[in-house]
């Protein structure tokens, strides 16, 4: 299985932010130069997470052809996805694949219709977790607060089949920098999932012996989603990337 590094950009009113925990928010530029930068060196992929969609319910369709045209690499797309309309929208836009969030009461509906349309490779599941007096807990984006379920149960009661990723974010240790949640790895290992799993939250860099750690707990780790932030830190996009992308996850 081919291990990927992939840049998130986070949109608020076509302007990209990093944030922490999702509750703080810290502007950090525009977004079409960001990607003019990331088309320049070695980054797998990246997806777009716009979250003036999730509030407006609307998607802003003529930024996104523009986020397209100058971006040579696979993009996906996260946000406001609540109608079958909606994805066709991303995906005429030129996108190549949608996250849709595993708290979306229509999950199911638009899960098989985009599995229908444009088959399951192009369709992610992505769910946010917390924690509960050491349990993992789902978190829902919409409403920004903890549920009442547990991470595995909830994740299993799900259609996972029909999705060719699985996006793991750590609410507490998103924006943290303090290292990613290793054992959550474990955890989905005895499940009996086979989706490819992307972890994302807490990252600060990467290491061979990290990555022997996370192949370890879980043969079906895919890679790592993580924010601007994580290449803004250092001295340039280029420097950071490259070093990444030396250890072969």
């Amino acid at each position: 299985m081919k291990q990927r590094l992939i840049s998130t950009i986070l949109l608020r009113d076509r302007l990209a932010y990093v944030s922490r925990r999702f509750g703080e928010y810290h502007y950090v530029g525009d977004p079409v130069n960001i990607l003019n930068i990331l088309s320049a060196y070695c980054v797998d992929e990246v997806m777009i997470v716009d979250t003036s969609a999730s509030r407006s319910n609307h998607i802003d369709r003529f930024f996104l052809e523009k986020l397209r045209s100058v971006s040579d690499f696979p993009l996906a797309y996260a946000g406001g996805l609540r109608e079958e309309s909606q994805i066709d929208i991303v995906f005429r836009t030129g996108f190549d694949k949608i996250f849709l969030s595993a708290c979306n009461s229509d999950l199911v509906r638009l899960a098989e219709y985009t599995q229908q349309m444009y088959g399951s490779q192009a369709l992610g599941l992505s769910l946010d977790y917390s924690f509960d007096s050491q349990e993992r807990i789902v978190f829902n984006p919409y409403s920004r607060k903890p549920t009442k379920h547990a991470l595995m149960a909830y994740l299993l009661s799900l259609p996972a089949e029909v999705f060719s990723d699985i996006l793991l974010t750590s609410v507490l240790l998103n924006g943290t920098s303090s290292g990613i949640d290793v054992d959550v790895l474990h955890l989905l290992a005895s499940s009996g999932l086979r989706n490819p799993i992307l972890l994302s939250g807490g990252l600060k860099h990467f290491s061979p012996s990290l990555a022997a750690r996370l192949i370890e707990k879980n043969p079906h780790f895919s890679g790592v989603a993580a924010s601007t932030s994580i290449f803004l830190q250092n001295y340039s996009y280029g420097s950071a990337l490259v070093s990444l992308k030396r250890h072969e996850f």
